[in-house]
């Protein structure tokens, strides 16, 4: 049984009432397959990003950004003092490493070990922030 069979397996996984928006679309309803796509995409250049929302918050996380920056890099926005979100993120995955830390959130639902990535952030609206980002970073290509 492989990585995504196992993830695909576990009691309690999916992500049948997260939405996912990238530079290009919107779509809702996701399932593992589409993170697997999503993660894909962005490692081969067609999406620049991809946010996933859960329909509530994952153990204070409210969204999960994957871009291309050093490999596949995974960003979680956790819900702060004062309206503020800290965001973490962890780079230099390949593309299972960035789908099981996501599955394996979904599964649990709690967020990885924050220890052991870096803090880049703080925002009033982390989605805001990512979509502002990645725009000005395309104007500028």
């Amino acid at each position: 049984m492989g990585l995504f069979d196992f993830l695909k397996g576990k009691k309690g996984a999916g992500f049948a009432n997260w939405h996912a928006e990238t530079d290009v679309d919107k779509f809702s309803g996701i399932e593992l397959t589409d993170v697997e796509s999503y993660v894909s995409r962005i490692d081969d250049q067609i999406y620049e990003f991809v946010i996933l929302t859960p329909p509530e918050p994952v153990d204070s996380c409210d969204a999960v950004m994957i871009c291309k920056e050093n490999g596949i890099r995974v960003e979680f926005s956790i819900k702060g003092d004062h309206s503020m979100n800290k965001v973490y993120a962890k780079d230099g995955l390949s593309q299972a490493e960035a789908v099981a830390l996501i599955g394996d959130m979904a599964n649990k639902g709690s967020v990885p070990a924050l220890d052991s990535m870096q803090t880049v952030g703080t925002s009033s609206d982390p989605k805001k922030t990512w979509l502002e980002r990645k725009i000005s970073l395309h104007e500028i290509n």
